[in-house]
């Protein structure tokens, strides 16, 4: 994903309160904005980290800052939460199938009786 920086001041100002119906409806243009900040620390952070394996420098605050930031990326996407097993549909059945199925087990049945009582 490409983003490009937000201009300093960019983020809408915010009433002195927030209702629900506030909260739900701005959720999703407030969670886009927070993606691209993250995504712009991230960027910096990828930097820092590929030009410290070159010059054979470290600074472990930019691998502990990048690991905060990839974190806070997955919580964003939900990523962190096991996702639902969904069920598969069953499959549908035909009348003749059953009907030959049930006659299968009707003469498995009664060849198993027939075991039985010649033992």
């Amino acid at each position: 994903m490409d983003f490009e920086p937000l201009p300093a001041g960019s983020m809408p100002a915010l009433p002195a309160a927030l209702s629900d119906e506030d909260l739900q409806k701005q959720g999703p243009g407030v969670r886009g904005q927070l993606l691209r900040r993250l995504e712009t620390i991230w960027e910096y952070c990828e930097d820092e980290i590929e030009a410290s394996k070159l010059e054979q420098r470290s600074d472990p605050r930019f691998a502990e800052l990048g690991l905060r930031t990839l974190d806070r990326i997955a919580k964003l996407y939900r990523l962190d939460k096991v996702p639902a097993v969904v069920a598969e549909e069953p499959e549908e059945v035909s009348v003749l199938e059953v009907a030959r199925s049930r006659e299968m087990v009707l003469r498995s049945l009664a060849e198993l009786e027939a075991r039985v009582t010649t033992d």
